[in-house]
C-alpha cells in the first residue's frame, strides 16, 4: 500500500497552477519564477513557446506547470495567462493576438483587422506591395509620402483649409495654404 499511496501522491503532483512573479527573457529559453503552493517558490522554470510567438508576461499572471513523475523540483511551464487582457466575444475558428496596451491583430471571419492606440511600423529591406480592389488612406491631421529625399505633406489646418507642403532634399520649397474641396474621401 505506500507504494500506491506514493504513485497517488506523485500523479496529485503532476500539473500545478501557479502565479508568475519573474521572467529572464535573455536565455535560449525563458525562465520564469513562479509560486504554487502558499511558499512553494520555484526559480528558473523553462517555459516552453510555439514556434514564432514569445512573449515576456507580467507578474501575478496564472502559470500552468508540469512536474515530470510529479518531482516539485522538476518543472516546465506549458502555458501563462492572464484574464485582465485576454479578449472575449471571439467567434468560432476566430484567432487574436493582443496585450495590455490595447493593441490587437485580429483574424476574424470577415478579414484582418489591427487596431493600437500606439503607433504601427512597416519595414521592408525590399519592396512593399499593397494590393486590392479598394485602397483607401485615410489622415485625420496629415498625410506624408517621400521618395529618396523629395516629398509631400498635406495637413488640415482647419476651417476648411489644408496645407500643402512638398520638399526636395537640399532645396527650399515654400507651402501653400488651399481650401479642402469636396468629394473628400471616407
Amino acid at each position: 500500500m505506500p507504494h500506491i499511496a506514493h504513485l497517488a501522491r506523485r500523479l496529485a503532483l503532476l500539473i500545478g497552477r501557479g502565479w508568475l512573479r519573474l521572467t529572464n527573457d535573455t536565455p535560449a529559453i525563458q525562465q520564469i519564477q513562479a509560486e504554487f503552493f502558499a511558499g512553494e517558490v520555484h526559480d528558473q522554470m523553462e517555459r516552453v513557446q510555439d514556434y514564432g510567438l514569445t512573449s515576456v508576461a507580467h507578474p501575478g499572471m496564472q502559470a500552468i506547470s508540469a512536474f515530470v513523475n510529479g518531482d516539485r523540483s522538476n518543472s516546465i511551464v506549458l502555458a501563462v495567462a492572464d484574464t485582465r487582457y485576454r479578449l472575449r466575444g471571439l467567434q468560432t475558428g476566430e484567432v487574436a493576438l493582443y496585450d495590455d496596451q490595447g493593441q490587437v491583430v485580429h483574424l476574424t471571419r470577415s478579414g484582418i483587422s489591427i487596431s493600437t492606440p500606439l503607433s504601427v511600423t512597416v519595414s521592408a529591406g525590399q519592396s512593399l506591395r499593397l494590393e486590392a480592389e479598394d485602397i483607401a488612406l485615410h489622415g485625420r491631421t496629415s498625410l506624408s509620402w517621400d521618395v529618396d529625399g523629395y516629398g509631400r505633406r498635406v495637413t488640415s489646418t482647419g476651417g476648411g483649409s489644408y496645407e500643402d507642403k512638398t520638399w526636395q532634399q537640399g532645396a527650399v520649397v515654400s507651402p501653400q495654404t488651399l481650401p479642402i474641396r469636396p468629394p473628400e474621401g471616407p
